[in-house]
């Protein structure tokens, strides 16, 4: 399913050369929405590896649950009001704006990058990419209230960042339909008069930095430090640098195989917060989440060229790599393969016998186990044979939550 929603550039942009409509799907938001997460904290604890469990299914949940698309009035909808709005708003203005750049400048997904914020505090556009040789600035938003339109573009303007001129920066607006507001939805295209951030990632490293807002999602919090560690020290990259056999799970599409994390919604941090009463015990728990919440179960996973290209610093390879966008979507089931190589599963139910092979319901109950005692405040001794010279073979007595502690994963 997916609709034609207007394009209107205002007068600071004439020259530039807009088609009066672009072809949205439901899809498109979950695929360009997912830049609406930031780039976690220099340092992912096993205190916080509930962010890994909760964040994909949350997302999931919004883009199926709060979204709607009427093809009848060739327009998005919100199922949702309230501070959900907001949050779902972003998601929407970052999603249209950025397939609206591509489909303008010819750009490439994975040429994208998010603009950090400044060190001086200083306002900035949301992201940058490469268009014809020089960087181009993108700015998106997203409302429901057609009021806001003319401020979010005059916010746009205001923003100023660096020294130098830049030639290409416009900002995308756009304005979609509340739970009781029938705005229809356009996007508004403008020209602000914006400087440029420095960037100071080059070859392989643009590559990681890319990437990085899916490997926080798909590697093991250690793991995930140390890559970042080595983007910003620019430490030497070889054939280990991104472990390919650390992946517990893998699946093909298309001829493809695709290297990642599975999830669940039933571990999701607040809804087990929610369920759990002091009498739970993980069985309970457990049966309760599944009464309520079914077995919706998920995959995120990346190409594996894309990762044995990273280890190798194989640039050409990124430089002419892109796939078709698939959107192969069913009711109880999709498949969502995305143009700079990330696939995402859906299975609802046990619709995908591979998904409930490979993510079992003892592996659901196993995440949710450690979900229980960190919510309970009951840690354990980790048990890893240790390989320290002094107390090799000895069981490690290090407490943590998950099976084993970040030193034996």
């Amino acid at each position: 399913m997916s609709i034609n929603i207007e394009i209107i550039k205002d007068d600071t942009c004439k020259k530039l050369k807009v088609p009066k409509k672009l072809n949205v799907s439901k899809e498109d938001i979950f695929n360009y929405g997912i830049f609406h997460y930031e780039i976690p904290p220099d340092k992912l604890s096993d205190n916080n590896f509930e962010y890994l469990e909760s964040k994909i299914p949350a997302y999931v949940g919004m883009y199926e649950d709060y979204i709607d698309i009427d093809e009848g009035r060739q327009s998005i909808k919100s199922k949702t009001s309230g501070e959900s709005v907001k949050n779902l708003s972003e998601i929407i203005g970052i999603a249209l704006g950025l397939k609206s750049a591509i489909k303008i400048f010819g750009l490439n997904k994975k040429e994208i990058e998010n603009i950090p914020i400044s060190t001086k505090q200083e306002k900035r556009l949301d992201y940058k990419s490469t268009y014809k040789g020089s960087e181009i600035h993108i700015e998106t938003k997203g409302t429901t209230n057609k009021y806001n339109v003319k401020t979010m573009i005059q916010d746009i303007h205001a923003k100023k960042v660096g020294k130098n001129s830049i030639n290409h920066k416009y900002g995308f607006v756009t304005l979609f339909d509340g739970l009781n507001k029938n705005n229809g939805t356009k996007i508004y295209v403008t020209d602000p008069n914006v400087e440029p951030f420095e960037n100071n990632f080059k070859g392989v490293y643009k590559y990681i930095y890319y990437y990085l807002i899916y490997f926080s999602f798909i590697l093991d919090n250690p793991d995930y430090n140390k890559l970042f560690k080595t983007l910003i020290y620019k430490r030497s990259i070889n054939k280990n640098t991104i472990k390919i056999d650390k992946f517990d799970y893998s699946f093909t599409f298309k001829n493809k195989k695709y290297l990642g994390q599975c999830f669940d919604k039933r571990l999701i941090l607040k809804l087990v917060q929610n369920s759990m009463t002091d009498n739970d015990n993980i069985t309970s728990l457990f049966k309760k989440l599944t009464t309520n919440y079914n077995r919706n179960k998920y995959f995120l996973g990346l190409d594996i060229e894309i990762l044995k290209n990273i280890n190798s610093r194989n640039i050409k390879f990124f430089d002419s790599y892109i796939l078709e966008d698939i959107y192969d979507t069913h009711e109880d089931y999709s498949y969502i393969q995305m143009s700079d190589g990330v696939l995402f599963i859906i299975s609802k139910n046990g619709a995908l016998p591979e998904m409930e092979e490979k993510f079992s319901e003892s592996e659901v109950k196993r995440r949710l186990a450690q979900l229980y005692l960190f919510e309970r405040g009951i840690p354990h001794k980790c048990g890893a044979s240790c390989r320290s010279k002094d107390i090799e073979g000895k069981p490690c007595d290090i407490l943590t939550y998950r099976e084993h502690c970040h030193f034996h994963r």
